[in-house]
């Protein structure tokens, strides 16, 4: 399947709305295009990448930028960004 990646997550504006909306559109694209059956490493990979300039920048500033696990990386943006 040839699915297009989703739009690139955006941290401007209401970050809390936006990673809230984004964050079910990687999910829905990781399960449309199977990267849970790839190797944690390769699937944290793709997170990057489709997650785009700003996410990577996000995740290098709350140090999360080396972690490999798509669950880990989900779980330390999700700390950051929703407050408590």
């Amino acid at each position: 399947m040839n699915l297009p990646a989703p739009v690139p997550f955006v941290s401007k504006g209401d970050i809390v709305e936006n990673w809230v909306l984004w964050k079910p559109t990687w999910k829905n694209y990781e399960l449309a295009t199977d990267p849970d059956k790839k190797e944690d490493k390769k699937r944290a990979a793709v997170f990057k990448t489709v997650i785009g300039a700003e996410g990577v920048r996000l995740l290098r500033q709350i140090g999360a930028d080396e972690i490999t696990s798509v669950y880990d990386i989900i779980k330390r943006l999700d700390a950051e960004i929703i407050p408590q």
